[in-house]
């Protein structure tokens, strides 16, 4: 440039500039996605995300742990061994409540400190600003996917067999005076020395025989039992542990009429055992819905499909049967698919977020946090629940159950566009901008 001027003296600076942007008009360079970009967004949410997906798990653990030791009597150093599925139990609604305030978060961040501005200055789209949640929240949507197919159904299934569980563990009792369980709502044992799976001093304390595990139907009595001494023995049996107890000197007091249920006189009688095994009488629930793998729960859709068939076809079924079979085979399908609609939000929470919070373009760090949680679960969760109700109703459950879902992909692609016109309304604003006066644009 200076070598030109010194050639042509008699141009000036500014008509020589004119000259070179009327040869070569500005234009943005073109240029690919940013990785790198895409991959500083995603670590600050991940960052955030873990520190949020803890405090949930810290949370839920810690009251379901709360409840169990209410409801059984334990402490909480024996439910350590089960700790792992009281926490995982929580998975399928963390993951994606996480994912959602950790973008808030981030956003509100880049916000903040001007690196959103930033990238806009340089090009950057609003679509490759969403590169990075939407990326993570589709990797997140697999997970959630095997974790509620496989890992929740299981969880459920022991925690609604949490007393069987906890059972297992009066092998592990170590050594100590003074124990009391509440074994189920009706029966009570209190220990008085234990060592191990060595018992000393055992009382015994049922509302009933069918309680201790006798069969007297027509006896609702209670029964008092003491033992000098026993073991805990366990074994295993179709697959599930079964835990008794060998007393020792066992002494038994229970009502007369649990023998004689016609007998008028009413006095409790006293029974000696010198050796009982007694296995204590906590059966395992059986699997529902819920708590099917995903393949056990096709298997259970088929079956209850089959029935309803059957059933139609024959003429002399009533109607209050029919609808019944029809009302289970819609609920398998709607459990199924309300499977795929939690792990679908892992990817529609976190790109609403992210849209939400480019939209209110604030400084305020916890604005974009608070208003993107508070529409993504107003608009998804009552929807789900509706759909929820109808898919249970009238079927058409991969419809039905995605209306959450379904929402919060229409407010997001209204708010993408909004951010679009008011990016092209800014454009065109400035290209209509009068120039300055002093400076030249051409000859």
């Amino acid at each position: 440039m200076l070598t030109r001027f010194k050639d042509h003296p008699e141009d000036s600076r500014p008509a020589a500039a004119g000259r070179l942007a009327d040869a070569a008009p500005a234009r943005h360079p073109s240029r690919g996605l940013s990785p790198r970009l895409a991959l500083y967004v995603g670590a600050e949410i991940l960052k955030v995300f873990g520190l949020i997906f803890l405090i949930l798990e810290v949370i839920h653990g810690s009251v379901m742990t709360i409840q169990a030791v209410r409801e059984y009597g334990f402490d909480p150093v024996l439910l350590f061994p089960i700790f792992w599925r009281i926490f995982a139990y929580s998975l399928y609604h963390s993951l994606p409540i996480a994912l959602l305030l950790a973008t808030g978060l981030v956003y509100g961040r880049l916000l903040a400190d001007r690196e959103v501005a930033a990238m806009k200055c340089f090009g950057i789209s609003h679509l490759e600003m969403l590169l990075a949640p939407a990326g993570l929240g589709a990797a997140m949507a697999v997970a959630a996917f095997f974790v509620n197919h496989h890992l929740v159904p299981e969880i459920h299934n022991a925690r609604r067999n949490l007393g069987t569980i906890i059972l297992d563990q009066l092998q592990y009792l170590g050594e100590g005076w003074d124990k009391s369980f509440q074994l189920g709502d009706k029966l009570v044992l209190e220990i008085e020395r234990y060592r191990n799976r060595k018992l000393y001093g055992i009382f015994i304390f049922a509302n009933g025989p069918k309680d201790f595990g006798l069969d007297s139907p027509k006896s609702s009595y209670p029964i008092i039992a003491y033992a000098e001494e026993g073991e805990v023995k366990s074994k295993e049996q179709d697959g599930k542990s079964l835990v008794s107890l060998d007393l020792k000197e066992l002494y038994l007091i229970y009502n007369h009429k649990l023998l004689n249920p016609k007998e008028k006189q009413d006095f409790f009688n006293r029974g000696y055992s010198s050796h009982l095994i007694w296995p204590i009488p906590i059966k395992g629930k059986d699997r529902v819905i819920k708590s099917m793998p995903r393949r056990m729960l096709v298997d259970e859709i088929d079956k209850r499909r089959q029935a309803l068939v059957d059933l139609e076809r024959q003429s002399e079924v009533s109607e209050a049967a029919r609808r019944a079979a029809r009302r289970d085979y819609l609920e398998s399908k709607t459990e199924y698919h309300r499977r795929l609609t939690y792990a679908s939000i892992c990817f529609t929470f976190p790109v609403t977020a992210a849209l939400i919070a480019l939209l209110l373009n604030s400084t305020n760090r916890l604005l974009p946090f608070f208003i993107g949680a508070t529409v993504c679960c107003s608009v998804f969760f009552p929807l789900e629940m509706q759909g929820n109700k109808l898919s249970t109703a009238y079927g058409a459950a991969w419809f039905y159950e995605q209306l959450g879902n379904a929402g919060l992909l229409a407010i997001s692609a209204l708010l993408y566009l909004w951010l679009e016109f008011l990016q092209l309304r800014f454009s065109g604003k400035r290209a209509r901008r009068k120039p300055r006066r002093g400076v030249a644009h051409g000859p």
